[in-house]
């Protein structure tokens, strides 16, 4: 139909984006107070994630550099004062972060110190903390219990010891975990029980680094 065609009534009409936007117009303009406090929220809201974010990067950054100067400690030097300040810097990056991922590095690194030092009962609990510490990584567990496992052997806590090795899981570990308990037998005098291990190791995960090492071992178990 042409415009001279259209009625006077069709040419005033509104088309139906107009009429569709008067009546969102007028739902907001007497529903005003409730948008104006939704802007607000919603204004407020998005401020507090940009600076939340921010804040998070900070942190992120404070824990890096803290990190930072605890590793270096031990990277240039070996000495009983700089493993002293090392331990010192571990300590207090853990008590400003003790529960992000990175402070079960720390942890692991103040173990080690401890462990350097001789200092068994202090290097026990650090393991043990990264064990059950709930933001480390299995890997990292499996790594701390490998190092309790060393710090018993070295007190001779042989039971410990091996309660501790048994507990490694994960099959990309079932060699290490053989031939950590081997040793254990091994130490203990239990030579049926440490060619057992060793067999397993073996047998069971042909593709391993430490095969030779264990096919070695079992020969001289085996005159």
């Amino acid at each position: 139909m042409s415009e001279q065609r259209m009625s006077r009534k069709e040419l005033h009409q509104p088309d139906q984006i107009q009429a569709w936007l008067y009546a969102a117009s007028n739902f907001i303009y007497k529903n005003r107070k409730l948008f104006i406090a939704g802007t607000i929220v919603f204004t407020i809201a998005v401020i507090g994630i940009f600076y939340g974010r921010y804040y998070y990067q900070t942190k992120q950054i404070e824990q890096a550099n803290l990190l930072y100067t605890a590793q270096k400690n031990i990277a240039t030097n070996s000495g009983t004062e700089q493993q002293n300040q090392a331990i010192q810097a571990f300590q207090e990056f853990l008590a400003n972060y003790p529960d992000t991922t990175n402070s079960t590095i720390a942890l692991m690194h103040l173990g080690q110190l401890y462990t350097v030092q001789k200092n068994w009962s202090q290097a026990e609990q650090t393991y043990q903390k990264v064990i059950e510490h709930s933001k480390a990584i299995p890997s990292m567990i499996t790594a701390a219990k490998l190092s309790l496992t060393a710090v018993y052997e070295n007190q001779q806590k042989l039971d410990q010891a091996r309660q501790t090795a048994e507990s490694i899981d994960g099959k990309d570990w079932q060699d290490v975990r053989w031939k950590t308990l081997a040793r254990i037998a091994l130490t203990k005098g239990d030579i049926v029980t440490a060619k057992s291990h060793l067999e397993q190791l073996i047998n069971n995960t042909p593709n391993s680094e430490f095969k030779q090492e264990a096919n070695t071992l079992l020969l001289t178990l085996n005159p």
